[in-house]
């Protein structure tokens, strides 16, 4: 028989396809399963060979990063991180490189200065990045030696020679809220109004004025646009990426809110030497380094920084006092001993001592940072707490959980000013735990101007008006957080005082 006489007969075009698809089902189930197989191996070697092995936590959460994802994304880190340290101890590994610490000496460790013996843990890249501009603020530096030259520029700004300078500023706009209250009261008394709104206004108002030389008067006309979004995105320039993909609008929000600031500061720049803001003093430093653009970046961090957490403590204080009437009473009495309203100033008022015990525990129970700020530990590894920890760990220390942890704080879920005075009790409080404004070589620049603004606002509201918390407030404390607390409207109901 020729070859050319056998017949070949053609598969079916459908056998074909049955063919094509068993092969290509394989090849993705192959894959499938050697994906899987990686990624059980890797968890198994993250849970228990893995240099972080040896510290405690829950298995799951050493073996991927899921857990803190989750936790993070419904907002509820620090429950969830609480709950691990009440289990766990003073060390918890909960993720496959982190570590959190809760106890006092953590701090230093982590957040504190460099030394003979010890490099600088460094900020984590993945979370702080450059601006669209390419330039930093001085928040988001990487390198130290850069932060600390852009500290020295701004530190006298910060200072308290400075902050006497700017107290009449300060008290100007202070004085604008005590008409707006007073105006709210005489339309109706008994008609519930958002406090909170109004620290916003007040805090960006004072901030504003120093960061831009002039006031933007949020409170009085402005609708205020800065949500909580746009001040995560100020301390992490590198979620942009991330919000631009979820949320385009909030990120167009977010550069018009930076072309403003552009502009805004290029104006006071061209003014010279001329107020007590931010820029007299820098333009005073002789030969400082800064470009245009991050004077821009940093006006803006500034303005985020200098509105959001002060106005979440007075938030925070001013629930916590109308939900503890016998506090409320003590503080009422002590700032109506002054006679006078033009008493009601930074030096009076710093030597108030259960206004500042007020304050104190406000931070401790309340910290408008309520998570920890991760550090990288650097090449040959560093102590944190005693315990020796690996290159590339990612370490810190969660507020909220170190101010709550019964290890710290006698009683901690109580609001008590008390512990905060001499001869209350309350000696064997570890005090140094509570670090709201952080320590070290990048702790809160701007805390003086934030304390002695706190301190000139309520104290004010307390000397002129009795404030009763709205039935619709009563459980507003408990909120999510997603690096900042989600805060809601506080409702509360003022009058004039009377007495």
């Amino acid at each position: 028989m020729k070859l050319s006489d056998v017949s070949f007969k053609p598969y079916p075009a459908s056998f074909l396809y049955v063919e094509i698809a068993s092969s290509t089902a394989h090849v993705l189930e192959f894959g499938v399963t050697f994906l899987a197989i990686i990624y059980l191996t890797g968890a198994v070697y993250s849970a228990y060979f893995y240099p972080l092995c040896k510290f405690p936590g829950p298995k799951f959460a050493a073996a991927s990063h899921l857990p803190i994802w989750y936790h993070r994304f419904t907002g509820n880190y620090i429950p969830w991180i609480t709950s691990l340290h009440a289990r766990y101890g003073n060390v918890v590994r909960y993720s496959p490189d982190r570590l959190s610490f809760t106890s006092a000496s953590a701090w230093k460790d982590i957040y504190g200065h460099k030394t003979r013996d010890k490099t600088s843990n460094g900020q984590d890249p993945r979370l702080y990045g450059s601006y669209e501009n390419g330039d930093d603020d001085i928040s988001t530096i990487l390198d130290d030696a850069r932060h600390g030259q852009v500290r020295k520029i701004f530190a006298h700004a910060f200072s308290q020679k400075a902050l006497k300078l700017q107290e009449p500023l300060i008290q100007s706009h202070v004085d604008k809220l005590m008409n707006r209250l007073r105006a709210t009261v005489q339309n109706s008394s008994r008609e519930n109004f958002d406090i909170c709104d109004m620290y916003n206004r007040t805090t960006f108002d004072i901030i504003g004025d120093l960061s831009f030389g002039e006031s933007l008067d949020t409170l009085q006309t402005m609708p205020i646009y800065l949500g909580s979004i746009l001040s995560i995105v100020s301390v992490y320039p590198n979620l942009q990426k991330l919000l631009a993909f979820f949320t385009p609008g909030a990120t167009k929000q977010e550069e018009e809110v930076h072309t403003y600031t552009a502009e805004i500061i290029t104006k006071r720049l061209r003014k010279g030497r001329d107020a007590p803001d931010i820029w007299n003093f820098v333009l005073n430093k002789e030969n400082h380094t800064l470009s245009l653009n991050e004077m821009h970046n940093n006006a803006s961090a500034f303005v985020m920084a200098g509105t959001v957490p002060p106005a979440t403590l007075l938030s925070g204080l001013t629930y916590l006092l109308l939900v503890n009437q016998e506090k409320l009473a003590k503080i009422v009495a002590e700032v109506r001993q002054l006679t006078d309203q033009e008493q009601l100033n930074c030096a009076v008022l710093a030597g108030l001592p259960y206004l500042n015990a007020c304050l104190e525990e406000a931070l401790r129970v309340y910290p408008p940072a309520p998570e920890g700020f991760p550090r990288v530990i650097p090449q040959g590894g560093n102590f944190v707490s005693g315990n020796y920890i690996p290159v590339d760990t990612r370490v810190s220390v969660p507020q909220w959980t170190i101010n709550h942890s019964p290890s710290n704080f006698r009683d901690p879920y109580s609001f008590i000013p008390e512990r905060w005075l001499p001869n209350t009790g309350f000696e064997t409080d570890v005090k140094e735990a509570m670090q709201a404004w952080s320590v070290g070589p990048r702790n809160c620049i701007g805390r003086h101007v934030a304390y002695s603004e706190m301190r000139l606002i309520f104290a004010n509201i307390l000397w002129n008006f009795d404030l009763k918390l709205s039935e619709k407030s009563q459980n507003w404390i408990k909120q999510k957080s997603w690096m900042l607390w989600e805060r809601g409207p506080l409702f509360v109901q003022a009058s004039m005082r009377t007495s």
